[in-house]
């Protein structure tokens, strides 16, 4: 039985605007599930990461960022880990990210007036 229907059987209600409101959660569901997927959130490696970023400054590659990752927050973690994660930093507006041909690197975005 599908999440739907059994849902309908515990409301004991099959009216049009139920059957619509289940159909926008379930809607709401999986966009909320492709999100996450496709922009990593912070989590606290991710939030770890930015905050030696911050504080070392300087320019920072996947490479430079994901050898940090490996010595001081987990052995072994995934390469894409860190790329996501610099992504999701750039987007959220703790780094500046640069891009020039066959490179991408990322920088502290310090708020006006204070950072290094």
């Amino acid at each position: 039985m599908s999440a739907r229907y059994e849902l309908l059987h515990l409301i004991g209600d099959d009216s049009p605007e139920i059957l619509a409101a289940l159909d926008r959660f379930a809607a709401e569901v999986l966009a909320e599930a492709a999100a996450s997927r496709t922009v990593p959130g912070l989590d606290e490696r991710a939030l770890l990461l930015a905050d030696h970023i911050l504080n070392a400054g300087g320019e920072w590659t996947t490479g430079k960022a994901h050898r940090w990752v490996v010595e001081a927050i987990s052995p072994k973690p995934p390469i894409h880990f860190t790329r996501h994660s610099l992504q999701a930093l750039a987007v959220h507006g703790y780094l500046t990210e640069r891009r020039e041909p066959g490179r991408v690197s990322y920088t502290p975005n310090y708020p006006a007036g204070g950072g290094q």
